[in-house]
């Protein structure tokens, strides 16, 4: 993805964003009478099942919830109950064929062709604006559900691979046989609860569609589940109180995350380049949100409280998801975290105080010789005193 595709897509999200964020607290009854429209200009009928979808693209000015397949943006809805939870799983796609052209049976999940990779892959390389609507106290009086706010998610590379797909292969190969229901991944017989497959079928015998060995059945389609997408928002809500990160960062993290590295070679951008190295250094979304919180948001050493100057350092260095432990971190301003990975400044375990190289006494961070770092209230959130025993005596630069 190049910086003018990122700046289009940069540009769209925050426009969105603002957009919902404004109506926050508005009930269906409300935004109806504000003159919500749907996108043909007709009036938005409330006993409609997808009146919640209209309300959404009425409020974000757009026709569809599918932004343009260049930009790889989706908006769905989520309803949740008084409880805060959703009342359903949430549809993918629609229904998938069972023949014919633009079948899943011809559809291959690792292709040089675009065209011929499976859509449900290409749905969740999308990013996805998830609007959540809540029920009032009566769950039956549509016109009292409240737009709660939205958030920005993709799915997890890994879950895409490891979840996803698994699912896919075994409806396609269900497909394949003859498209017998009771054997495809259903959320009844997978142990994974993420992404399933369910029946969409309408409209009796009528609407059933012809599988490959002349039988027939209704339309089925992919769904996620419940808890999955519950889950996944509150993670949102984590990361940020609004449930939207810095969009840019954001974009460039999720494509580091699917691709790996970024090829200097074929990504001229400056722009890419330096907020690729800015997501990397900062350190993995999860690691270093567990760190901001460990830590309040503030640096170990100095205090800074900027959050984006602020980075996940491992104490022993990344060796795989096991070092990505917040006792295995500090959240240190980037320059501290810098000269910690030099060895230049370590930390004394006895006291918990700085110990600096010998080059260090004599430069502008002198000062920080002896003094206290700033420790987690929660004990079990603490850094380990082994692992920052083993940096210490593992030599600090004596230049």
């Amino acid at each position: 993805m190049t910086a003018t595709d990122m700046l289009t897509q940069d540009t769209i999200l925050t426009d969105i964003r603002d957009r919902l964020a404004r109506c926050i607290g508005k009930t269906t009854d409300e935004l109806i009478a504000a003159g919500a429209k749907k996108p043909d200009g007709e009036p938005i009928d409330k006993t409609n099942g997808q009146h919640r979808n209209l309300l959404a693209l009425w409020i974000i000015q757009r026709k569809s919830r599918v932004l343009n397949d260049d930009y790889g943006i989706l908006v769905k809805t989520v309803r949740f109950n008084k409880k805060g939870n959703p009342r359903e799983d949430m549809s993918i796609d629609g229904a998938f064929r069972f023949m014919e052209r633009g079948s899943l049976v011809e559809e291959e999940w690792e292709s040089s062709g675009d065209d011929k990779v499976t859509k449900i892959k290409r749905t969740f390389q999308k990013l996805f604006v998830l609007v959540k609507f809540q029920d009032g106290e009566d769950p039956k009086d549509v016109g009292n559900v409240t737009l709660k706010g939205s958030v920005l998610w993709r799915m997890p590379q890994s879950d895409i691979d490891d979840v996803v797909r698994p699912v896919w292969e075994k409806t396609r190969q269900v497909i394949e046989g003859g498209g017998v229901p009771e054997r495809l991944p259903t959320s009844g017989n997978v142990s994974d609860k993420t992404c399933f497959v369910r029946d969409k079928g309408r409209g009796g015998e009528k609407g059933k569609k012809k599988t490959p060995k002349d039988g027939y059945q209704h339309p089925h389609g992919f769904y996620l589940g419940r808890d999955y997408v519950k889950k996944q928002i509150e993670e949102a809500y984590l990361r940020d109180d609004s449930g939207w990160p810095d969009i840019s960062l954001y974009l460039v993290e999720k494509d580091v995350e699917s691709i790996g590295e970024f090829n200097p070679d074929s990504i001229q951008d400056a722009r890419v380049r330096i907020h690729a190295s800015i997501v990397k250094r900062r350190g993995r979304d999860a690691f270093r949100r567990e760190l901001l919180k460990a830590y309040g948001g503030k640096c170990a050493v100095t205090g800074c409280d900027m959050e984006e100057a602020l980075e996940a350092c491992h104490i022993i260095p990344y060796l795989g998801p096991e070092t990505n432990h917040v006792t295995n971190g500090l959240l240190l301003r980037g320059d501290i975290h810098t000269l910690f990975d030099l060895g230049e400044i370590t930390v004394n375990t006895s006291d918990w105080t700085m110990v600096l190289g010998e080059r260090m006494t004599s430069s502008s961070y002198a000062d920080l010789a002896g003094t206290s770092i700033t420790l987690p209230q929660d004990p079990s959130k603490r850094p380990s005193a082994a692992a920052l025993d083993q940096h210490r005596f593992s030599g600090l630069p004596s230049h």
